[in-house]
């Protein structure tokens, strides 16, 4: 059944993003034939932008996508209510990432909401793909430009290792009987003369969890597959 809500917010964030995107960056994208035109998969990329790359990837196929967001930097006032109701209207799944409740010394209370936020999210997901809907899993949880700060300017380090969630997340979607691609997606951004970003967008050939002795070494390879993109 179609979300009317959900149809329009959509198409305000690919409006929205082609617009932001055309005056911020130049985008290049390869593999676009990689993604698949009916039916459920996940989207696997690696996070540089904050806002840009999901820009890019609305621009890589024509089909909604459901972006995993993590909304710990919103706080906890009116902003984090307005963000969770947008996300909810585009179908956006919404977790609090668990290491920023490690350094911000979380509360007993805010872990048991982080907690039941995240086990939303999860059947979100999974009722998403059920649908035959595109899940965007960012597994680093972090970019390298954030305006709230990121554990990658910290070090340095353009890459942080993935989560096992994405990989749990499938295999969780897939005890429904259908196999769920996972399709790896680097990014590459440099400056060009004008201040404008310049952003390759390569995506590589979808990666199944069958194919893989256990969830470890498939998420070992979907890793490996997005830095090699990048």
């Amino acid at each position: 059944m179609v979300n009317p809500t959900r149809s329009i917010s959509q198409a305000v964030l690919r409006a929205g993003g082609k617009r932001f995107l055309a005056r911020e960056a130049g985008l290049t994208i390869t593999g676009c034939e990689h993604i698949p035109t009916t039916g459920p998969c996940v989207l696997v990329a690696h996070h540089f932008h904050h806002l840009l790359d999901g820009c890019a990837l609305y621009m890589a196929t024509k089909r909604p996508l459901h972006v995993l967001v993590g909304l710990d930097w919103a706080g906890s006032g009116l902003k984090r209510r307005g963000m969770e109701a947008l996300c909810r209207m585009a179908g956006w799944p919404v977790i609090t990432r668990p290491d920023a409740l490690k350094r911000a010394q979380a509360s007993t209370e805010q872990r048991t909401e982080a907690q039941r936020l995240m086990r939303r999210a999860i059947r979100s997901s999974v009722e998403l793909l059920a649908d035959g809907q595109i899940v965007v899993v960012f597994p680093e949880g972090y970019p390298v430009i954030d305006p709230h700060g990121s554990p990658k300017q910290a070090s340095g380090e353009s890459f942080l290792p993935f989560e096992p969630g994405v990989v749990r997340l499938v295999r969780m979607a897939e005890s429904g009987g259908k196999a769920i691609p996972m399709v790896p997606i680097g990014f590459v951004y440099e400056r060009a003369d004008d201040g404008r970003w310049r952003i390759t967008m390569r995506i590589g050939e979808p990666i199944q969890r069958a194919d893989f002795n256990d969830d470890n070494a498939c998420l070992v390879a979907l890793e490996e597959t997005v830095r090699k993109l990048s």
